[in-house]
């Protein structure tokens, strides 16, 4: 049995649905949801949330990167519905309380089997934590695509300058939502994002946003491939193209349902 095979059998779905509002009168201009794609990346992921690790030592949540040869790069880290705060390092670091749910991971020599991990390291989790947004989910017809791979390491049409957008985990509305399904079990979890209007200078404006991609902030290099040297991609979607502007709010709900 492969790994596709394995998710249907858990009955393993998502999907993305997009709100697109009026910034000033809140009034709905648009609504779309449909399923997503989850990436072959996914079941890494899981195969360390199961295994008890939530977390590893490699990752990305705005730092500089400076490890994989060439210029030292970073792609920006907003936080949620902010057009101002940029957030340039991981909330998450390593305690005695992490002991044995942490996995050791090195840029060149990949998964260590080595527990003496430093009191104060940053740690990089193998759950959701961002979206990302890019303009190549379109097709020669301006269609949505339905020919990405689910083994792409990225968005198709990105550059440095199209920011992540971090899950708010500590504001009062619920970003991270747990709710029930028909067999009346918790077993649906929601993560929601804005990008937000009101200001002409926000990084996605004047854009024509068309794919999206939920990732975590673990890292994984893939032969020499980088692309996920910033978090693995796990999900992915294509939709019509939404102009963005200062005069909207995009609201984004990524649903995984188990």
């Amino acid at each position: 049995m492969n790994f596709t095979e394995y998710l249907n059998n858990l009955k393993f779905k998502g999907s993305l649905e997009i709100v697109v509002s009026d910034h000033n009168t809140g009034e709905i201009i648009r609504h779309d949801e449909d399923h997503n794609q989850l990436q072959t990346w996914v079941k890494h992921s899981l195969s360390f949330l199961n295994s008890g690790k939530p977390f590893c030592t490699w990752g990305n949540h705005g730092e500089e990167v400076n490890d994989v040869g060439g210029a030292a790069y970073s792609i920006p880290h907003y936080a949620d519905g902010s057009n101002t705060t940029l957030i340039t390092a991981t909330p998450w670091t390593y305690s005695n309380a992490l002991n044995g749910l942490v996995q050791k991971r090195d840029v060149n020599l990949g998964d260590i089997m080595d527990a003496n991990i430093p009191i104060g390291d940053p740690v990089y989790p193998f759950f959701p934590t961002k979206m990302r947004f890019g303009t190549g989910g379109l097709d020669a017809s301006q269609n949505p695509r339905d020919d990405i791979s689910v083994d792409a390491t990225t968005l198709i049409g990105v550059d440095m300058s199209y920011p992540f957008v971090v899950v708010d985990r500590a504001i009062t509305t619920q970003h991270i939502m747990l709710s029930e399904s028909s067999s009346n079990t918790i077993n649906k979890v929601t993560y929601s994002v804005k990008l937000p209007g009101g200001d002409p200078n926000y990084p996605y404006n004047g854009k024509i946003i068309s794919e999206a991609g939920l990732f975590c902030d673990a890292a994984l290099k893939v032969g020499n491939d980088y692309n996920m040297r910033t978090g693995l991609m796990l999900s992915y979607r294509t939709f019509r193209g939404i102009v963005k502007d200062e005069s909207i709010d995009i609201q984004f709900n990524w649903s995984w349902l188990f």
